[in-house]
């Protein structure tokens, strides 16, 4: 496990959480009762799970994490809204800082040191910053290591050495997506490496393993979040000119009691290629990140999702399940059917003082009981034609339409298209997507 380089590691106190020892001791911990405050240093996948374990133990827990945001492989809108629901359940989140020291009293750990000079109290550190390959016993073999720190292997997971295979944590892999050679600690790629290196070894190179396209999950509280492929941050940085959807709706229809899911899609503009898939929420979020990750790693275009033959029945699924309506709203924003601004985007214009007309086309009742409260006007979906003459004269004056999940939102756009104005775009998720504070 990695660590952060700083003074004060050997208190007693601070642990990470990689063997069933560690986790025998936070169970300790939890069982005794002792300890009050405690930090989680890493808003990774561990880190976060790390932080539901002890917060549901009664301890006071607060992350840390260098980053801007927690669980880097979101983009940062669906991070803000995973913190959030942290938040509710009393963890406190810290970002953008980092540990600078661990502050130690008699030889254990009484607090840390942040490096904008802040000073937390706890008697408990779970150190959870990713793990490094360890590749020792590779490198005194002579195996090639490469740029990512782990053991190079082929396609078979064959090393520099002919007779020698590795699998697992200390290799590094391709991705499939941008072809750099990453660090994947996975169990279930672990799992398949094993499984092609095995027959490889024993009947010769036969069996084929290609790389990965970065697929995980984990369960937070009430919320699962999963992601595969690349971000839009990533597939920007790999090269690409992302293009992407976000939705909101239930994982099943409410009478069958269904669970909030907020998705994203991310494909490359130029081919159509999905490239990524994001899903959060406490609804069925596993099979939203399978169905997706498959799409991917065969190559499919958006074209190729909007029409996929899904199970459906109302115990399990919508009509039209989530993956396919993230599908259908990024066709019709590559066909020119829909201009969507995301809430980070709408945030930072009011920020910079811009005033575009706002309009939430949701019903009186649902405006009263959750507004977001940023100068928006209601004026109901059923009520837009008749209230037209409310619209501005300018056809050019920017218009962002919005309701709870966006579909009305769309709805509302593009009849006022119909009008004649030339700049109206749909806020994406709609309201429950919305990561900063509400009026109501």
């Amino acid at each position: 496990p990695r660590g952060p380089p700083v003074k004060g590691t050997e208190l007693e106190g601070i642990t990470t959480l990689e063997t069933l020892e560690d986790a025998d001791l936070l169970r300790k911990i939890r069982d005794e009762g002792k300890i009050r405050k405690a930090v989680v240093v890493g808003g990774g996948l561990i880190g976060l799970e790390a932080c539901e374990a002890l917060n549901l133990a009664g301890i006071d827990i607060t992350v840390i994490e260098m980053l801007p945001q927690i669980m880097i492989s979101l983009d940062r809108q669906l991070a803000k809204l995973l913190e959030n629901n942290m938040r509710s359940w009393g963890a406190n989140i810290i970002t953008g800082n980092a540990v600078a020291e661990f502050l130690g009293e008699d030889g254990r750990l009484v607090g840390v040191k942040l490096q904008n000079g802040t000073e937390l109290p706890c008697e408990l550190a779970v150190v959870a910053v990713g793990v490094a390959p360890n590749v020792s016993l590779a490198r005194d073999a002579g195996l090639e290591i490469g740029e990512a720190r782990g053991i190079v292997v082929n396609e078979y997971l064959q090393t520099s050495d002919p007779d020698i295979y590795a699998i697992g944590d200390c290799i590094e892999i391709p991705h499939l997506l941008t072809g750099k050679r990453i660090h994947a600690p996975f169990g279930d790629l672990a799992n398949l490496e094993g499984r092609a290196a095995g027959e490889n070894a024993v009947v010769g190179n036969n069996a084929v393993f290609p790389g990965t396209i970065s697929t995980g999950i984990c369960k937070v509280f009430n919320y699962q979040a999963g992601t595969t492929g690349l971000s839009e941050a990533r597939a920007r940085e790999a090269g690409y000119d992302p293009i992407s959807a976000m939705v909101a709706g239930p994982d099943k229809p409410g009478f069958m009691g269904g669970l909030l899911l907020i998705t994203k899609m991310v494909a490359d503009r130029k081919t159509g290629r999905v490239l990524g898939f994001q899903c959060m929420g406490p609804g069925d979020v596993a099979k939203q990140i399978g169905q997706a990750a498959v799409a991917i790693k065969a190559g499919m275009t958006v074209d190729d999702m909007v029409n996929l033959d899904l199970p459906y029945a109302p115990p399990f699924t919508l009509a039209i399940d989530n993956t396919v309506m993230a599908a259908h709203v990024l066709q019709n924003k590559m066909r020119g059917l829909m201009k969507g601004i995301s809430a980070e985007e709408v945030k930072r214009k009011l920020d910079a003082g811009e005033e575009p007309l706002i309009i939430d086309l949701r019903s009186p009742e649902e405006y009263e009981a959750m507004r977001l409260g940023i100068g928006e006007v209601l004026i109901p979906i059923g009520a837009l034609r008749r209230r037209a003459n409310e619209l501005p004269e300018d056809l050019d004056r920017e218009i962002i339409c919005l309701c709870k999940i966006s579909l009305r939102g769309y709805e509302g756009a593009r009849y006022i298209e119909s009008l004649g104005y030339t700049n109206v775009r749909v806020m994406e998720g709609g309201v429950v997507a919305w990561p900063y504070p509400r009026e109501k």
